[in-house]
């Protein structure tokens, strides 16, 4: 998968996603960001990296990670359709 918008719950969060999908922290890093910056705000901080993201011009596809109460996961793979 080449971009990733983890839902920041917290710093161990993102430290267990990096050892279970084999990830290198610059693939999570937008994710580190926006919670280093905001904290985690609850379901809006996807939103956040979302649009970071966006504004990157990530390389597709995405593959997004929700976290929430209960050990709840979400994932969605997003593609971005090109322009003609």
């Amino acid at each position: 998968m080449e971009t990733w918008a983890v839902h920041p719950g917290g710093p161990r969060i993102l430290a267990a996603v990096l050892e279970s999908a084999g990830l290198q922290p610059a693939q999570i890093a937008l994710s580190t960001a926006v919670l280093r910056q905001f904290g985690n705000m609850s379901s809006a901080t996807i939103l956040f990296i979302l649009d970071r993201l966006r504004s990157t011009a990530g390389r597709g596809p995405c593959l997004a990670l929700g976290f929430g109460p209960g050990l709840t996961v979400e994932a969605a793979l997003l593609v971005r359709e090109e322009a003609n």
